[in-house]
């Protein structure tokens, strides 16, 4: 059900959001990341919602949906604005969204600080991680497959943002969107099971906060450094990228401690190897 209907409502909800012109913003300098001229809507995070409300109410399935909607809260309010939030008030919303997912799994101060922290950092790596098609979309299938209904629901997307293709310049039917991605986040966060597949996006946002510190930029700085984007620049198509990642992370999956520290080594390896000639 979770499956079904994000696969339905992503293309119904993107072909409304162009005729709206809620689209992926290229404004305030964004768009020398951001090379697709062509329009693509932000609408992943609203048909993951549906999805899993719909699949919740059908399977009388629990999720703590105070702090999935503030997640997605956010997200949306930065898909909409020109540019996105501002560093200091999407934070704020962030530590919103993490607090109210320590209240409702923490049983004391200190659980509940260490929950909302997580949280943020779990948001944080996750809309980091969405800078190619795919990407995060990958890396919430790998970490919530087995754990609920969150892994159908974004396997219900994921066809319509890495496969399906319009227009002249074969852009994606839609993008996660910051409202994806923080769902995402929010979703792993909520699984401390699954943080170990956090591993992979916050080595390459280390990365990418040195590099831009070097460069005398802001961590959060927007550009091409990513590790897909080091991929893409070798040649690799989108679906081989996401392929690449994705056995990275179905490493972690596995339940033997050794083999979570391998997959962690390796993906500081690829970070490191298809990042060392990063120079601004």
């Amino acid at each position: 059900m979770a499956a079904s209907v994000t696969l339905v409502a992503t293309p119904l909800l993107a072909r409304l959001a162009l005729r709206k012109g809620f689209v992926d913003s290229r404004e305030s300098g964004l768009a020398a990341r951001k090379p697709r001229k062509s329009p693509v809507p932000p609408v992943g995070g609203l048909a993951l919602l549906l999805g899993l409300a719909v699949a919740s109410l059908t399977a009388d399935v629990s999720l703590p949906w105070l702090p999935l909607t503030l997640a997605f809260g956010v997200g949306f309010v930065d898909d909409l604005r020109p540019g996105g939030l501002a560093p200091g008030a999407k934070i704020l919303g962030q530590l919103g969204a993490g607090l109210a997912l320590g209240l409702y799994m923490g049983d004391g101060g200190g659980e509940v600080a260490l929950i909302c922290m997580a949280a943020v950092v779990a948001m944080n790596a996750a809309n980091t991680f969405d800078c190619a098609d795919g990407a995060c979309t990958a890396l919430g299938v790998m970490a919530l497959a087995g754990r609920g209904i969150a892994a159908p629901a974004l396997l219900g997307f994921l066809p319509w943002n890495l496969f399906a293709r319009r227009g002249p310049e074969r852009v994606p039917v839609a993008y996660l969107g910051d409202s994806g991605s923080h769902l995402v986040g929010m979703l792993i966060a909520a699984r401390p099971d699954a943080w170990i597949l956090l591993a992979l996006p916050l080595l390459d946002l280390t990365r990418l906060s040195f590099l831009r510190l070097r460069a005398g930029r802001r961590p959060w700085h927007g550009d091409r450094l990513h590790l897909a984007h080091r991929l893409q620049q070798r040649g690799l198509g989108d679906v081989a990228v996401v392929s690449v990642l994705a056995m990275i992370l179905l490493a972690g999956r596995l339940t033997d401690p050794w083999i979570e520290s391998l997959a962690v080594s390796l993906g500081a390896f690829l970070v490191v190897v298809w990042g060392s000639r990063d120079r601004s």
